[in-house]
């Protein structure tokens, strides 16, 4: 309860995910990993892998090269032991309370609807809470180690043949190249060097632990001798963990010369977003633009508002856990108001987004080892919307959805999209267009540079700023209707409009809106975390009963503790 500060509104953050409606449709893939109509064996090698194993790094599947499930945090080797003690335990007489709990954690990593408790039902992989697995696997270590009686024969036997089974046909057998079928590769990995490191490192340690099992348990110098041993192992893989992590990362250089100390200098004091050019998944450096100080609409977040996740996907954008809309969704750039977009000089004659025009080119790191400088080019959105504007006409979710996804991104500065269920509201500020009204002659640039000039043209806010808590805007209305703000909606917003408080509309999937009458109009969005305030309150009622719970009872007994039984019982 005391933590509840904090772990409620997190609670209520995860349950507004639109992650928790994907569950499983058939009874097989519930139980068996599947891709396609097979069975995803590297899934399980993967899993396996990681326990006999040092891991692969989140970013690189190296082992069972070809599961494409990056950053699912697959990892639950011991460092020196692995699964020497655990299996050593599992053949002692010890109590098999510890061993059921070992053993069924081993089950939900292997079987997908018990995996998917971990992560409230959801279908989508992720193995982190495998620390758990690691945990108990400690435990049972510790336990073997402690106890003189349980030999670790069987614990290096079981290991040494398990590991054998995996390392034999990912490092020790011959596999086509995918990518020139006349050649063969010694080993399955995309980096089979680092599968030979890996395999090294873990027979090193089996025989590491041979030694220090059998010759010197027992002694004196054995606590010391273990302890020694773990942490050069624990150093060794460490520094290799990173080293790899390092050679496929971005350059340090970069990071340090241009995310950290580059700057990028642009004279307009108005709130606008940066967007940096790209035609994939993969461009310049996520977030580059937050190192700078500028909003951007390309981020590296996983956490995030799940509106974006809902609106993104509607429009043809894949939002996993990064927003990278490629420049050919020219239709996001005025709705988001973009006011500049960024690409490298000497990549800058592929810079063809629609509606922008050369501005100005910028030196915004030099290399510190090199002195080599580089430069971006910058463009000024010509058809560039300040934030928080109006519509004149206005769509269902329904009718749009009926618009070719791919297309979508052209209307979204022509047509505020609305609740199929409050058509009747909207109706009483603007004009309701159908799929049937839509003609081809509207999913253009030149039409979509058209809806921008008339958004301009209407009713625009004079000023926006942010602050800590929510925002502030001022504009000035023609007749009464509703303002949108490409602001994230959630359950904690709150408007105000001269002061008076007015309902925050959701609209776009997750955006919002904010009903504003006819003349010069304040506009304040206050922004409260659901939850935070109950969570604090239970907190510091919880904090304060534990406390007059630990005074009430020393002082009627001085000798009371809090823990009265050991951490450690030897019956487990």
């Amino acid at each position: 309860v005391m933590s509840l500060v904090v772990v409620l509104p997190a609670v209520l953050s995860v349950m507004t995910n639109n992650r928790l409606d994907r569950s499983y449709s058939e009874l097989k893939k519930a139980l068996i990993y599947m891709t396609g109509d097979k069975v995803y064996w590297l899934r399980y090698g993967h899993i396996l892998q990681s326990i006999f194993f040092p891991p692969d790094i989140p970013s690189r599947v190296n082992f069972f090269y070809g599961h494409t499930t990056r950053w699912a945090s697959n990892a639950a080797w011991i460092p020196l032991f692995g699964t020497t003690g655990v299996i050593s335990y599992f053949f002692s007489k010890r109590k098999k309370t510890l061993k059921f709990m070992i053993a069924f954690l081993v089950i939900c990593a292997l079987v997908p609807v018990l995996n998917s408790v971990f992560v409230m039902g959801n279908t989508g992989y992720y193995a982190r809470w495998m620390y758990m697995i690691v945990l108990m696997m400690a435990l049972a270590t510790v336990i073997a180690i402690d106890d003189d009686t349980i030999s670790f024969r069987p614990g290096l036997i079981g290991t040494g043949i398990c590991c054998a089974a995996i390392a034999v046909p990912v490092a020790l057998m011959w596999y086509k190249d995918e990518k020139k079928d006349e050649l063969m590769n010694l080993g399955r990995g995309q980096m089979p060097n680092w599968i030979w490191i890996s395999i090294a490192v873990a027979v090193a340690c089996l025989i590491a632990t041979h030694i220090l099992m059998k010759y010197f348990r027992g002694q004196k110098i054995f606590i010391r001798a273990t302890a020694s041993v773990l942490c050069v192992v624990i150093l060794v893989y460490g520094w290799m963990h990173t080293l790899l992590g390092r050679s496929l990362g971005s350059d340090k250089d970069f990071l340090i010369d241009a995310a950290i100390n580059g700057e990028l200098t642009l004279e307009d004091d108005e709130f606008y977003r940066l967007d940096f050019y790209r035609t994939s998944s993969s461009g310049e450096l996520d977030n580059l633009g937050l190192y700078w100080g500028y909003p951007t609409i390309q981020c590296f977040n996983s956490s995030v508002n799940t509106a974006i996740l809902d609106f993104y996907p509607k429009v043809g954008v894949t939002r996993n856990v990064a927003s990278r809309p490629e420049s050919k969704y020219y239709g996001l750039r005025s709705f988001l108001s973009t006011k500049y977009s960024l690409i490298s000089t000497s990549k800058t004659s592929k810079h063809d987004t629609s509606g922008f025009s050369y501005y100005d080119t910028q030196i915004y790191y030099t290399y510190s080892t090199s002195k080599t400088q580089r430069s971006y080019d910058v463009y000024v959105n010509d058809y560039y919307i300040p934030m928080g504007y109006t519509y004149t006409h206005f769509m269902t979710e329904k009718e749009f959805e009926r618009v070719s996804k791919d297309s979508r991104h052209a209307l979204l500065c022509r047509y505020l999209v609305v609740p199929n269920d409050k058509a009747d509201y909207y109706s009483n500020f603007m004009t309701q267009v159908k799929y049937g009204d839509i003609v081809n002659s509207q999913l253009n640039e030149e039409s979509y540079f058209q809806s921008c000039l008339d958004r301009l043209a209407g009713d625009v806010c004079d000023t926006f700023e942010t602050s800590t808590n929510g925002a502030t805007a001022s504009i000035s209305m023609d007749k009464k209707n509703l303002v949108f703000f490409s602001v994230p909606y959630d359950s904690g917003w709150s408007a105000y409009v001269n002061g008076k408080k007015v309902e925050v509309q959701n609209v776009y999937y997750g955006f919002m809106a904010v009903e504003c009458p006819e003349g010069q109009c304040d506009i304040e969005l206050k922004y409260e975390m659901p939850g935070l305030k109950i969570g604090f309150v239970a907190t510091i009622v919880s904090l304060l009963v534990f406390v007059g719970y630990i005074f009430i009872n020393r002082k009627s007994n001085g000798n009371y503790k809090v823990f009265k039984e050991e951490y450690y019982e030897s019956e487990v």
